[in-house]
């Protein structure tokens, strides 16, 4: 390769990179105008002949697997001693460039895209596994991405594979089987990294690992090196990958880590079942939708696509939808260069069939053309008769149908306006004259009328194109401009230049634009020319009676001819008769007088003469026969022949002989000449043509022939007086020997002899024939057979033959007894095979048949005799065995030497033998082991004896020795040392050869097994740690350590700790949190709205778990929003402000606001009236308001039900009045105003009361009160809820009170009083705390009981913190102790202390027990009560599935589950079947477990919400419910001003409820089941404004989120 941008037909643009095989790039195919991908090797690479070879067949093999999830590669080429190949260009880039982009944003990937990305890739693993193709070497750079359609609003890729096969090949090309050399180690798998090759599975683990990167950022195992990557591949688990992104559905990850797994048998069977889980996965991420694309089974044919011919083009390109019965459903105007096809309202063309996907079909159109891509539907599409290939553009042309079952679409292009000509051409002549074979010009004059230069073709519409003998010249002209040019024509001479005038059109077409043209009309003659062939074939024909010609006539003209052919006879040999047709078809041509010949006139005289011919015949019949002489007679000779130009005819003529009996051959010519027919159907005296043929007359002996017949008379007569000859007479085969009543066959074999006979067998061998044979039954004895043989005229020849009758001596094919050497019970294999014996025996077996094999068991040596007989015919044979005794060849003690209590394998080997038995052990096989343990103290001896055949025995001995080691201590170690005295160590010892260990600490000894651990407090004082280990012998070993004890403040050191780690938490949560808040983004669109109109609020906050969009409420229960979303907010009339409020920490706050400004319509007040403007008492009025242009307005001194107390532009509402009053209505700027005059009389107080009237200490009195003829009323020191701080009429309101005090109520002149007397309370008393025991032995439980006066709760602290959180003035509770500590019980500023003393547990003694591997090591339990796990084997089933909950406490009683009735013991599991979603809670004594569980229940159609029918309360009126299935009906009560009461329809989905009302479309609510399912919470809408909501069962506690 050289330094220029040029390389064979590729111009290289920019590098891509390179790997071993060489160098990317990104090229410019010259050829085929296209981007690739192209890799050229290096030099070095490029040399390596064999290597050179596999890549090619690979990239082969790779090129044959057409799928849209595989990179397209192309070929291995070579030049210029460099090897080269080309790919697709990955448009997208590599999942690879994909992760570094979103690393640079901070930004994970989105779940559903990178889950699609692999999904894809799993795809196209499947189709290359299928094929037995795996790509061995999977990584991020491998999955090449294409521009794809966009998931849930994130950009869209198509995932395509390379490289398939690069690491083996490069493998093998480094003589290595070792991956770690050759592949990517963070991606390489368990199997491989074991040297194991050819596992598929391992392509699973590796797309597992690049969906952990892509979903995650990070790989699962941090890889330093190849030691690194083979130990954590095989023995690390990965970091779970919720871990990284929480958000992660539990299914996904749970499809990862099978993908992970060590061993492949618990990965995924095959990459077609990961691609059904992530579609899975995909599904459950995409948003609720149409119903899911129903697979339609497949059709025997392609139904007919509809006809076109009436369909026509319109001013516009038209889509045209047909149904299968060629129905016209619509006609669609193509606007748009991109539209899409689907199911999906979203889609450009919407077809509403279960059979159509979503997103079906996408159509681009470029430069008029049109392209379509089928977007991996279910069911595909088809266009001429073969499917669309998934994500793969396809030209599709204009009127070709496409099948989209059930539809046809067909794209119509628009109608195209006729040109005007630019082109001019103008013949010099009007009409040209061909003579066929002779060139003619044709000159012509041409304009340019156009404005740019062109070329143009001239050509001649309305002959054949090979007359132009310059066809398609081309002459060029400037805009304005005029030429000439010539045309060469030139018709050929033959039959298709047919003669006659043409109607040519001269066209001038432009080569730039080949639809614009320039023609011209012309006239052109071909003049006519006569070529007429005539053949007589065959050219010479010998007979002596009949024979045929064919005659062959060829009209090579350009015109059409009527031939009359005549036979030509000068010597008047010949007589000619015409067919009967050609007499028949003569035309009537008039005679000499004017007179039309009648044809049956002559027929008759045609017949006349025939009759006089044949008396003439007859009467020289003696002269013909004998002399052979007369006229050669002709027939079937036509007499017209219509030929057409070019065309030709065969007749066939018959011609007869007279015959000859002598004489020589005869010669004749016979010549046809072909006169031409004149329009009056006259012969022209004129020969055209002539055809000539020999005939040869031959007699029928012929005079050479005389003497041969005379030869041949004489030979003859010798051959009938010949004698007869025997040739043969013997039997069949060339044996004379036969067995005695054996059938035989006699054959003999004669010539000139007509009566064969063999004289011995009497009437059967008479008449035979001369050659035969004759089967003979048996003889006993020999036998002689004469042959006699006689010829025509009576001569006799004999030949004798005797046959002999013997016995055949029988023959040993085979005699073998295998082997000839056996051991006791061993048996032998007897073989034979004897021919010619009638009878066989075998000693020790008898008689058998002819040929077999026995087995045969010897117990000493044995002689096989084989006897075989033949009638006197004898033959025998021997074979001779020999036994062997028994051996022993193995017999041993592994090991030889064990210690007391362990075993030994005896092992032993022994041949020959058919018993064998060891003592101790009984009778065994003879090769064995097996596991012996001493049972005494002393040395064990073991003895072998083998028994064989014949009796023969063998023994042999061994002995196992006992051996007692000395004990000695293999580790040892006193962790932490040195120990601080407030923390524990732990002593851990391993020891060989011991059955015991006494552990030494302080001044105590514990005995213990030889290996184990202890976990002690730390003494005050540094100490000696002493462990003696011994074995049952008595021996005695024994090591000591120091531990160093450090004197610790532990409440200093706690402190310092926890500064420290505070201070950390801190500074990092701040950094966190404002990088957090610098990437926040909330925008709302549109930012001005002109009166009324929608929108759209688009907010992104990464880092926080939620927000609030002020004045807006959330979708969660606490009204918050999700940290990103999307929010639509309709018909907005006014300007509004919507505050972004983030969440910080500390509680503080960051707000980002965004207003929408709203140009408002002019304000009008079209009404507002009272009902009554004049009330002689307090009473009721109507206000009853309309105003246009405004969404609300204001009411002085009354709060509508919208929000800051505004009203709805157009209502009513009944108000309260007590005295004279002014309603003011604002909207906009327009204000209006109404009066309402109340003459009151004077107020009167009928009741004012207080209760309680005494109260000790402090407490709440409740005022209660109704006074006649006041709008209002005020209490002295208690503010009311109106405006002006008054009260209602009629009321009663509770006050807290601390002293005695006088309340005042004031109602214009008129007043009351009340007094509340306040004593001071007592002081709290604790008059009993006890613990109960005080004094424990080791830890244990203590109730501790106490009692208490003028208090109404107390608190409990022990050494952990506070026990609980209030207990009641007397009670009980049980704790836990583990160490000695101090109780407190408090009330009010009292407190009492008890102190629970815990005593050490006395030392004892365990038994001492065989080791089992270590010893226990004793549970060291904490304070207070933790929960360490809560778990739910699944978070989402289906209706009637059931969740299993695991869990795992410390310390517990009692544990308990939200949701699942009944106590629950501290650890365990329990399964249950949810029938809706619902959150389930873990709560251990008084702790509550972090994190609850959601478990999701899917509708399957089966849900039933009948249990929901009843009547509900809500925080202002009443909601009763009819439920059957899902769905229902109901009404909405209301006792809220402004609210109405409506009927309502209900809709349940899962947890969520929706209720519309057709009588009021402004009113709606959705809210979600609570657990229990006996309260919902959501929002309430009506008139567009929208408010937390929410209800629950009559009888039902209201929940705490219900305001």
């Amino acid at each position: 390769m050289t330094d220029t941008k040029i390389f064979h037909h590729y111009q290289l643009t920019r590098p891509l990179g390179g790997d071993w095989l060489g160098a990317m790039h990104v090229a410019t195919d010259l050829d085929e105008g296209r981007e690739v991908a192209l890799r050229v090797l290096d030099e070095t690479t490029s040399g390596q002949s064999f290597l050179l070879m596999q890549l090619e067949r690979l990239l082969l093999r790779v090129s044959t697997l057409k799928h849209a999830h595989l990179l397209p590669t192309g070929e291995l080429q070579t030049r210029a001693g460099r090897a080269f190949y080309a790919m697709d260009l990955g448009r997208a880039g590599s999942a690879r460039a994909l992760l570094q982009a979103q690393a640079k944003e901070a930004r994970p990937l989105p779940l559903v895209t990178a889950v699609e990305l692999v999904r894809q890739a799993a795809a196209g693993l499947a189709h290359a596994h299928a094929h037995g193709l795996m790509h061995g070497n999977l990584k991020p750079e491998n999955l090449i991405l294409q521009p794809g359609r966009a998931l849930l609003g994130q950009t869209g890729y198509v995932t395509q594979l390379s490289d398939f096969g690069l690491a083996e090949l490069r493998a093998g090309s480094y003589g290595t089987h070792d991956r770690a050399v050759v592949n990517a180690l963070a991606y390489m798998s368990p199997e491989q990294c074991r040297g194991v090759r050819n596992e598929l599975r391992t392509d699973l683990y590796a797309l597992g690992l690049v969906l952990y990167e892509l979903l995650t950022g990070l790989v699962p195992f941090d890889i330093r090196d190849a030691a690194d990557a083979l130990e954590k591949h095989q023995h690390v688990a990965p970091r779970q990958p919720s871990a990284l992104r929480p958000e992660m559905p539990e299914a996904l990850e749970e499809v990862i880590l099978t993908c992970l797994a060590k061993d492949p048998e618990d990965r995924y069977p095959d990459a077609a079942a990961l691609e059904g889980a992530l579609q899975g996965i995909l599904n459950g991420l995409m948003p609720g939708g149409p119903e899911p694309t129903v697979r339609l089974s497949a059709l025997p044919f392609l139904p007919p696509p509809p006809p076109l011919d009436g369909v026509t083009p319109g001013a516009d390109l038209n889509l045209l939808i047909f149904s299968e019965r060629h129905e016209l459903l619509r006609t669609l105007p193509v606007t748009d260069a991109t539209l899409t096809v689907g199911r999906a309202h979203s889609n450009s063309v919407v077809l509403e069939h279960a059979g159509v996907s979503r997103h079906h079909l996408n159509v681009t159109f470029q430069a008029g053309q049109a392209s379509v891509t089928e977007l991996t539907a279910t069911n595909g599409a088809v266009m001429d008769g073969l499917p669309l290939t998934p994500m793969t553009p396809l030209r599709w042309p204009e009127r070709t149908p496409l099948y989209l079952r059930p539809y046809w679409l067909v794209l119509v292009p628009p109608r195209r306006a006729p040109t005007r000509a630019r082109i001019v051409v103008t013949p010099d002549v009007d009409r040209l004259t061909l003579t066929p074979g002779r060139p003619a010009q044709l000159h012509l004059n041409l304009a340019n009328t156009g404005v740019t230069v062109d070329h143009f073709r001239l050509s001649l519409d309305g002959i054949p194109e090979d007359w132009v003998l310059d066809a398609h010249q081309e002459v060029q002209l400037n805009p304005g401009m005029q030429g000439s040019a010539t045309l060469t024509v030139q018709a050929p001479r033959d039959s298709r230049a047919r003669a006659g005038t043409y109607d040519v059109t001269v066209v001038a077409r432009s080569r730039e634009n080949p639809e614009e043209t320039g023609r011209a009309p012309l006239k052109v003659v071909v003049t006519p020319f006569h070529e007429t062939v005539a053949t007589l074939l065959p050219p010479t024909r010998r007979t002596w009676r009949h024979t045929t010609y064919t005659l062959k006539l060829e009209n090579k003209g350009n015109t059409d001819l009527i031939l009359a052919p005549q036979l030509r006879d000068n010597e008047g040999e010949v007589h000619v008769l015409p067919r009967l047709q050609d007499l028949v078809q003569l035309p009537q041509a008039p005679n000499a007088a004017g007179h039309v010949v009648n044809p049956e006139q002559l027929a008759r005289e045609a017949a006349r003469q025939a009759a006089m011919e044949a008396r003439n015949q007859a009467t020289s019949a003696a002269r013909r026969i004998l002399m052979g002489q007369g006229r050669i007679r002709v027939t079937d000779m036509p007499a017209r022949v219509t030929l057409a130009a070019g065309a030709r005819s065969e007749d066939t003529i018959k011609v007869r002989v007279p015959l000859r009996w002598f004489g020589s051959p005869s010669q004749h010519t016979l010549q046809v000449n072909v006169q031409p027919v004149n329009d009056q159907n006259e012969i022209e005296d004129r020969v055209v043509t002539s055809a000539e043929g020999q005939l040869h007359h031959l007699p029928l002996i012929p005079l050479w022939l005389l003497p041969i017949l005379i030869l041949l008379l004489g030979v003859l007569i010798w051959w009938l007086t010949r004698p007869p000859q025997i040739t043969q007479f013997d039997l069949s085969g060339s044996d004379t020997v036969v067995a005695p009543g054996q059938p035989f066959t006699l054959r003999w074999d004669t010539s000139n002899a007509r009566n064969v006979s063999i004289l011995e067998l009497g009437g059967t061998g008479q008449n035979l024939t001369g050659d035969g044979q004759l089967k003979v039954d048996g003889i006993q004895k020999d036998q002689k057979y004469t042959l006699v043989a006689r010829s025509l005229l009576g001569r006799r020849v004999e030949r004798s033959q005797v046959v002999q009758a013997r016995f055949e001596r029988p023959v040993i094919e085979q005699f073998d007894v295998t082997p000839a050497r056996v051991s006791g019970n061993q048996p032998v294999t007897v073989t034979w095979r004897v021919k010619n014996a009638a009878q066989v025996s075998i000693s020790e077996l008898g008689n058998v048949n002819a040929s077999g094999t026995r087995k045969f068991i010897p117990n000493k040596d044995t002689t096989f005799t084989l006897t075989a007989k033949n009638g006197s015919e004898r033959e025998s044979d021997q074979r001779t065995v020999s036994v062997l005794g028994p051996e022993v060849k193995e017999f041993k003690l592994t090991p030889p030497r064990v210690k007391k209590g362990e075993s030994a394998v005896l092992s032993w080997n022994v041949v020959n033998a058919t018993q064998v038995s060891i003592d101790g052990l009984g009778t065994v096989a003879a090769t064995g082991k097996r596991t012996v343990t001493p049972r005494d103290e002393g040395n064990a001896t073991y003895v072998i004896t083998a028994t064989g055949a014949g009796g023969l025995t063998k023994s042999a001995n061994i002995r196992l020795e006992l051996v007692t080691p000395k004990p000695e201590f293999t580790g040892f170690e006193v962790t932490p040392n040195p120990v601080d005295s407030d923390q524990q160590f732990k002593i851990s010892w391993k020891t060989k050869n011991a059955t015991g260990v006494s552990v030494q600490y302080g001044e105590g000894t514990e005995e213990s097994g030889p290996s184990g651990e202890t976990i002690k407090q730390a003494p005050l004082l540094s100490t000696t740690i002493t462990l003696t280990a011994r074995n049952d012998a008595g021996d005695q070993v024994s090591v000591s350590k120091q531990l160093n004890v450090n004197l610790i403040d532990q409440t200093a050191k706690a402190a310092a700790e926890a500064a420290k780690q505070a201070q950390q938490a801190e500074k990092a949560a701040q950094e966190q949190e404002n990088t957090n808040v610098g990437k926040v983004s909330f925008t709302a669109e549109p930012q001005t709205i002109t009166g009324e109109g929608d929108v759209t609020l688009n907010w992104q906050a990464d880092g926080f778990a939620e927000v609030s969009i002020k004045p807006l409420i959330g979708n969660r229960p606490n009204g918050r929003f999700d940290p990103t979303g999307t929010k639509r907010i309709e018909k907005v009339n006014t300007t509004r402000t919507y505050t972004l409020v983030l969440y910080l920490r500390n509680n503080k706050q960051k707000t980002i606001e965004r207003t929408v400004k709203v140009v408002p319509l002019p304000v009008k007040i079209n009404a507002f009236t009272l009902s009554q403007t004049q009330l002689s008492a307090p009473g009721t009025v109507t206000l009853t308001w309309d105003v246009a242009n405004a969404p609300s307005v204001r009411i002085a001194g009354l709060k509508g039900p919208l929000a800051n107390g505004q009203w709805p532009a157009r209502g009513s509402t009944p108000v309260p009045v007590g005295a004279t009053r002014t309603f003011t209505l604002t909207a906009g700027n327009q204000v209006q105003r109404q009066t309402v005059k109340v003459t009151l009389p004077p107020p009167a107080v009928q009741s004012f009361t207080l209760n309680p009237t005494q109260i000790t200490g402090k407490g709440v009195v409740v005022l209660s009160w109704k006074v006649q003829n006041a709008a209002a009323v005020r209490i002295d020191g208690v503010k009311g809820p109106n405006r002006d701080g008054s009260w209602p009429a009629q009321g009663q309101t509770p006050v807290p009170v601390s002293a005695t005090r006088t309340f005042v109520l004031r109602a214009g002149t008129a007043k009351a009083t009340q007094t509340v007397t306040v004593t001071a309370a007592p002081t709290p008393q604790i008059t009993g705390f006890t613990a109960n025991p005080s004094v424990l032995t080791g830890p244990g439980a203590v109730t501790l009981s106490w009692t208490a006066q003028n208090t109404s709760a107390v608190r409990l602290t022990g050494p952990a913190g506070m026990i609980g959180t209030t207990h009641p003035a007397s009670g009980r509770a049980s704790v836990q102790v583990m160490k000695t500590g101090t109780y407190t019980v408090t009330a009010g500023g009292q407190s009492r202390k008890v102190t629970v003393t815990v005593k050490p547990a006395p030392q004892t003694n365990p038994a001492v027990t065989p080791p089992t591997g270590g010893t226990a090591t004793p549970q060291v339990q904490s304070e207070g009560t933790r929960i360490t796990n809560f778990r739910a084997s699944r978070s989402a089933i289906n209706a009637g599935e059931s969740v299993t909950f695991n869990w795992f406490t410390i310390n517990a009683k009692v544990v308990r589950i939200e949701g699942v009735p009944g106590d629950l013991p501290p650890r365990g599991e329990v399964t249950i079947t949810p029938s809706q979603t619902q959150t389930y809670t873990l709560t251990a004594d008084d702790v509550v477990y972090k994190t609850p569980i959601t478990v999701r229940v899917r509708d399957t159609g089966g849900a039933n919400y009948s249990d929901l029918s009843g009547t509900w309360t809500h925080p202002f009126g009443v909601v009763t419910m009819t439920v059957t299935g899902k769905s229902g009906t109901g009404t909405f009560s209301s006792n809220r001003p402004g609210v109405p009461g409506v009927t309502i329809e209900l809709v349940f989905n899962g947890d969520t409820v929706t209720a519309t009302s057709q009588k009021n479309p402004d009113f709606s609510f959705v809210a979600s089941l609570r657990s229990g399912r006996k309260a919902m919470l959501g929002t309430y809408t009506l008139k567009g404004e929208q408010e937390r909501w929410c209800m629950y069962r009559p009888g039902t506690p209201r929940p705490a989120e219900c305001k």
